[in-house]
């Protein structure tokens, strides 16, 4: 389970994924809305904010330094 590493999670138009920053490993990930089959897709550790596009086909972050 992805909660107590998650932060800021949030789930795709068609909830079946989620997207969130992880603490530990920063970066960014993506994984089942469930938790399962979680992946790095973003490896930066300043990255935060994450949100999906309406239709579900891409993720906009933020990136600060």
């Amino acid at each position: 389970m992805i909660v107590d590493t998650a932060i800021m999670p949030a789930l795709s138009p068609d909830g079946r994924q989620l997207a969130y920053y992880r603490m530990k490993d920063s970066g960014i990930y993506i994984s089942n809305s469930d938790g399962t089959l979680s992946r790095k897709v973003i490896p930066y550790a300043d990255t935060c904010c994450v949100q999906w596009s309406p239709d579900g086909k891409n993720i906009v972050y933020f990136r600060g330094n």
